[in-house]
Order: structure tokens, then sequence, then C-alpha cells
């Protein structure tokens, strides 16, 4: 039987922060030199494998996210298969444009409300996690 990956089936190879450039080696054993090609599944957003190399960088995510792909390494004797996961980390909170603090209402900016008004106050913030 072919044993052409050092890790088994499964194995988390790496957990990346979003917005980091990445440049990982896929894990085949020793000595073996194989055309490796993804056969199912997804590799990290903003990465592709160029040369058995996972390289780019990694977009930003919106919540940690779980990537898993297969690949196919094959040789001149044949081919074998590994699930390999990575993981994305890193979202962040909005940043908010509304100043910090009480917020003035009504036509003199004043700071209470009467029974049954009606308040319309717009709050700002951007966030890059989002597409």
């Amino acid at each position: 039987m072919l044993n052409l990956w050092n890790v088994v089936t499964g194995t988390r190879l790496q957990t990346i922060i979003e917005r980091s450039q990445v440049n990982i080696l896929l894990p085949l054993a020793n000595g073996i030199v194989a055309d490796v090609e993804i056969i199912s599944g997804n590799i990290p957003t903003g990465s592709r494998l160029e040369n058995n190399i996972i390289t780019g960088t990694v977009f930003e995510v919106a919540y940690d996210t779980t990537f898993n792909a297969v690949f196919r390494a094959t040789t001149d004797t044949g081919f074998q298969d590994c699930t390999i996961e990575f993981v994305v980390t890193g979202p962040d909170s909005p940043n908010w444009l509304t100043n910090e603090g009480l917020l003035g209402v009504g036509s003199s900016n004043s700071l209470f409300i009467l029974d049954n008004e009606i308040i319309d106050y717009q709050l700002v913030a951007t966030d890059t996690d989002l597409s």
C-alpha cells in the first residue's frame, strides 16, 4: 500500500489568521515527488494550490471558518487521497462611527423623551468582514 502523506486523513494542518499571507507546504511523505490536486472541498478563500503549496492571502471571515479539502497525490506508482482541514480565524468587531455616549434626541437634542414619542436615530458602523 502506498503511503504518500505523512499525516492521517482529517488532520487540521493549520489555523490561519484572516488577511494573512500563507505558504503552507502540503505534508507529503519524505522523499515523495508527487503531483497534487484538489479533488473535493475547499481551501481558504484567497489561497490557491501551486506546486504542492497552499499560497496566497486569506480573505477576511465573518466568523471562524473551517475549510476541508481532499487532496490527491499522484506518483508513477499510484495515487493516495488525504483530507486536510484548515481553520481561518480572526473576525473583528465593527468600527463605530457614531460618537460614544448619550444620544441627543428631539428638536433640542434633549436627553429624554415623553411617553409614546417616536424616536428615529441612525447609528453608523463599518465592518470589513462583510462582503
